[in-house]
């Protein structure tokens, strides 16, 4: 009895003492006689049978859920494991688990069997595996979340199963005794009858591993028996793969975990967003070393094939080589753009580097000699894989593309377009017969691995991500760019989409309402195209072209239409007014806006439009007068942002609003450059900001939107989306028409505008149209409720 003596905490009760001179005297005194140990798990398990009941054959008896916990476990080591075989093809014992909602240890029950009739295997017994194990283990595994969730369907669910299924079978045996534990008549639980259910079931290889927060990165031990996942939060999660349950959970310093790999079966290393690596024992959770790695994001690290070496990549442009087991820094490259992948050659004196500038560089170990550039991708290279023999690199870039590589001879063996949007993860399995790619189009696929041509694809079709929104001036209208479908119309008030804009496989980036009826859009294709809109029909009214790389933003104000792109510049174009008499085909532009020396990200126009604001990725805000011929530059505001400038909004008092990927809003002055305030409240990157009425709104990267007054004060933070936002858009409409959203009434007495102030009787709403990209939704969230301020 002395082995039931154990902390709470331990997974199972074993005979054990904490103590080790205690243990060892116990040992040489009491279990000295062969078999000894083996009867008394006989006795304990004898004793957890009694209290737990596993067969149920005392319905009104007090379950026992710690007996049953520690019942298999002393099953085994009794040697009876023909018992817990046949305890695991019971409905009863899976009934008595749904009960007590201990179906995801029911799973680990299975796994230990699985490896004790293995065990016996590899000792040469005489196994006796109880028959259909598996089938009801696949079942238990199939329904745990559905099961956990409404454990009085479990009848249902065993039902459902096809005629000839073995649990279908003993569950009309059991109805036919009178329910034996499962089922009392009357106990007013109402069944359906499956009349056309199918024969067979399709076997299920896939688990669902609930995870706290959000993913953020995977890492699978050298055995395949563990998996590590990575959280944006900072917390690390080990999972076992056999029963799908979670081992040990470890909280990193980090404020997130970009990737993490297993340097041997016992330790794990993670990188963090902030630049730290850190090394762990998985065995006892402790933290080996702690390193200030990098000085931004750590993008990748991957560990050498005799995990001696670690190296690690970071948007500081920085590799650097590590001893894994004293946490050591061996050698560092520096390259002229930021990194984004790494990974080791098979015989570890290599290492290929993927980065911004869209090229692959292999480089010696230690000396850092480059062997050889491969170029050809058109976009950043995000992943890296070398084939098992070396022979053979994998690429895979932001734009989806694949490439495979006989790197040493520099020949391109295939391209092909593995997905819509980034392909995330490229491997090589099997032994290098085949390639597996996921993607930002929630797909896995399986290729040829050194021709290219698909095999298998995983997963459904997902609707493409929402990029752009806009709404019409008269609030009517809302407008949904994508990343790979047309552009989509709806009745703002009625949410029912009116018409489509076909703008083919592109990304569309920016949208923008010039006024009602006409639309501008642009996106990946460089170019601007026009639309006019009427019902449900969508005509294309001209083309914008002019830019060399991706247009990102639109403004448009006094006939004047403005497009901000990756190429660094701005570009003015007049349109004819009234719309309807533009002339349809190419257009060309009246003026080109050259400033930045990075792309530019945002454009705005002030309020009476003789001002344009551009933000860019060089961190710079600038004023320009459009009203002079030509346009000249007002102000510079170098550095105005530790990162991206995001978006940018001007104010009815001629003020200038900034958002940027370092998590702040700003106020300047824009004629002067002074800063005049500073919004501090996000967690995340902020992707846009915008002025509605006496209120500054932004929305972030971790889908939370913001609202401020001009003070600065933080007056009410929704959590709009479960990830990124993209950009918000406002929308002003009489209250009639805002139906059950909720909104903050904006009162005549708080507004100098006549327009309001005319409308006495009809209040006003403020309705804030917010796009996320990650499940393509669009939604309305209000900012208070009733006639309260926020």
């Amino acid at each position: 009895m002395l082995g039931l003596q154990v902390p709470m905490h331990a997974s199972n009760p074993r005979l054990q003492l904490s103590g080790s001179l205690l243990r060892d005297a116990v040992e040489q005194r009491y279990l000295g006689r062969p078999g000894l140990e083996a009867e008394v798990h006989l006795f304990l398990a004898t004793y957890f049978w009694r209290n737990s009941d596993p067969q149920c054959e005392d319905p009104a008896g007090n379950m026992d859920t710690e007996s049953l916990h520690a019942l298999p476990y002393h099953l085994v080591h009794c040697g009876h494991k023909d018992l817990l075989g046949m305890l695991l093809t019971d409905l009863r014992f899976l009934s008595l688990h749904t009960k007590l909602r201990q179906l995801p240890h029911l799973c680990e029950v299975y796994s230990l069997y699985s490896a004790a009739v293995a065990n016996d295997n590899d000792c040469r017994e005489s196994p006796v595996p109880a028959p259909d194990v598996d089938v009801y283990r696949e079942f238990a595994q199939r329904n745990a979340a559905f099961l956990s969730r409404y454990p009085l369907l479990f009848l249902q669910q065993v039902l459902n199963e096809p005629q000839a299924s073995p649990i279908s079978q003993e569950a009309q045996r059991l109805l036919g005794k009178g329910g034996g534990g499962l089922l009392t008549p009357g106990g007013g639980l109402r069944l359906m009858k499956w009349v056309n259910r199918p024969e067979t079931l399709r076997k299920v290889n896939s688990k669902v591993m609930p995870i706290p927060s959000t993913p953020s990165c995977v890492g699978i031990s050298p055995s395949g028996c563990t998996a590590a996942v990575g959280t944006g939060e900072g917390s690390l999660y080990l999972l076992d793969l056999e029963s799908g349950q979670e081992v040990r959970s470890l909280a990193t310093s980090s404020d997130g975990i970009s990737a993490c790999i297993f340097l041997s079966e016992g330790s794990i290393c993670t990188a963090s967003f902030d630049g730290k690596l850190e090394m762990w024992n998985t065995q006892d959770g402790c933290r080996l070393f702690l390193i200030e790695a990098h000085q931004r994001e750590i993008t990748s690290c991957a560990r050498s094939p005799d995990g001696k070496l670690l190296v690690s990549v970071s948007l500081d442009h920085g590799l650097k080589l590590w001893d894994s087991s004293r946490g050591t820094l061996v050698g560092s490259w520096f390259s002229s753009h930021p990194l984004n992948c790494v990974t080791f050659h098979p015989e570890g004196q290599l290492v290929a580097v993927g980065s911004w500038d869209k090229l692959i560089c292999v480089l010696k170990c230690f000396t850092w000699e480059s062997v050889l550039i491969l170029s050809g991708h058109s976009s950043t290279v995000r992943e890296l894989s070398f084939s098992p023999v070396g022979n053979v690199l994998a690429s895979a870039a932001l734009d989806g593309e694949v490439r495979l590589w006989a790197w040493r001879e520099q020949v391109l063996l295939a391209a092909f377009q593995a997905h819509h949007g980034a392909t995330e993860v490229v491997r090589f399995v099997g032994h290098g017969q085949y390639l597996v790619t996921a993607g930002e189009d929630h797909k896995v696929q399986v290729w040829s691995g050194h021709l290219g041509q698909m095999m298998r694809s995983y997963g459904t079709e997902c609707k493409s991500p929402a990029l752009s929104v806009s709404v019409s001036p008269e609030g009517s209208m809302l407008a949904v760019g994508h990343q790979s479908e047309c552009v989509k119309i709806y009745n703002l008030h009625e949410g029912f989409q009116t018409a489509k804009c076909n703008v083919g496989d592109l990304a569309v980036l920016s949208l923008l309402w010039l006024q009602e009826g006409f639309l501008a859009t642009a996106g990946s294709d460089k170019a601007v195209r026009l639309w006019e809109v009427l019902g449900c029909q969508a005509r294309g009214r001209g083309v914008c072209e002019g830019h060399e790389r991706a247009v990102l933003s639109l403004a448009y104000s006094n006939g004047v239409l403005a497009s901000a792109s990756d190429d660094c510049c701005v570009l003015l174009w007049s349109l004819h007014l009234p719309l309807c008499d533009q002339k349809e085909g190419p257009m060309s532009p009246i003026a080109a806006l050259r400033g930045h020396a990075a792309g530019v990200t945002c454009c705005a126009f002030s309020p009476n439009g003789q001002y344009l604001a551009t933000g860019s990725k060089d961190r710079s805000l600038l004023s320009w007068d459009v009203s002079a011929s030509p346009p000249s530059l007002v102000r510079e505001i170098v550095a105005c942002h530790r990162d991206w400038v995001t978006g940018c909004a001007w104010t009815a008092a001629f003020q200038l609003l900034s958002c940027s990927s370092d998590c702040t809003v700003c106020l300047w002055d824009p004629l002067s450059g002074q800063h005049l305030k500073e919004f501090l409240g996000h967690k995340s990157a902020v992707s846009s900001v915008l002025t509605v009425g006496d209120l500054v709104v932004s929305s972030s990267r971790d889908g939370v939107l913001k609202v401020w007054n001009w003070e600065g004060v933080e007056l009410t933070s929704i959590p709009a989306h479960c990830s990124q936002i993209n950009q918000c858009a406002s929308a002003c409409v009489p209250s009639e028409a805002a139906g059950n959203v909720l909104s903050i009434p904006v009162k005549s007495k708080e507004r100098k505008d006549p327009e309001i102030r005319d409308v006495p009787k009809k209040r006003q709403n403020i309705q804030l149209c917010i796009i996320k990209s990650r499940n393509s939704g669009v939604q309305n969230a209000g900012l208070g409720q009733g006639e309260r301020d926020p």
